[in-house]
């Protein structure tokens, strides 16, 4: 999420056609003039049927809400989704930020969920969460271990991604700090040889517009 653009991302469980709907007035249909449409994209098994939307010209310190269109069919997620976009230069802002929270193989749910970590951050409610690094320490070793990871990390049948999906994605803007266990090792670097999947699906999963040089620095 920037002053006037964000990036939403979703992962369906088949192949469909998937858009995304959003307005600055709550529950957005798509029927309203108040609403904005963008899609559909198909998504498919090559891409883990994960999909992102970008909407640009967004007004900044704005309140948006948004659902995700299947098809014809508006989804229902039990929750009310919406973010901040950023404010202007100079002007107040509150963020949480966390790091090192989860294991997502442990039998157990992280320090930070059972202590209410994330819930506590909705009060006051911050502009954004920065999550400092290593979402997760089981450090997968195939492409398709990472993809499970990211999955157990944000899904919502899942403790870890309930809790970080209920308090924080659909709720605010999050922004993502590269770091070792990123890449599935401790103290793992740009050398590392799992480099290029654990990137890949780091994409599948957590969308952005733009991305560090893959070439330099920790990335």
């Amino acid at each position: 999420v920037e002053q006037t653009r964000a990036v939403v991302g979703y992962r369906h469980f088949t192949a469909d056609s998937i858009s995304l709907v959003y307005s600055s007035n709550i529950n957005p249909t798509g029927d309203r003039n108040s609403d904005s449409t963008i899609g559909p994209v198909l998504v498919d098994k090559a891409g883990d049927y994960a999909v992102s939307f970008t909407m640009d010209g967004l007004s900044s310190d704005q309140l948006y809400y948004y659902r995700i269109k299947v098809g014809a069919e508006i989804l229902d997620p039990g929750k009310i989704q919406y973010f901040r976009t950023l404010p202007l230069a100079g002007e107040p802002f509150t963020f949480t930020v966390f790091s090192d929270v989860a294991n997502h193989d442990a039998d157990r749910t992280a320090p930070a969920y059972k202590n209410g970590g994330f819930k506590s951050a909705l009060d006051p409610l911050p502009t954004f969460a920065f999550q400092i690094g290593d979402f997760d320490h089981s450090d997968p070793t195939t492409e398709e271990e990472m993809r499970r990871m990211h999955r157990y990390m944000r899904g919502p049948y899942f403790g870890h991604g309930y809790a970080l999906g209920t308090h924080i994605l659909t709720k605010m803007g999050f922004h993502h700090m590269w770091d070792d266990h990123d890449y599935c090792g401790q103290d793992t670097d740009k050398s590392c040889l799992l480099r290029t999947e654990a990137i890949k699906a780091f994409r599948d999963y957590y969308p952005r517009d733009d991305y560090p040089d893959e070439a330099d620095g920790n990335y």
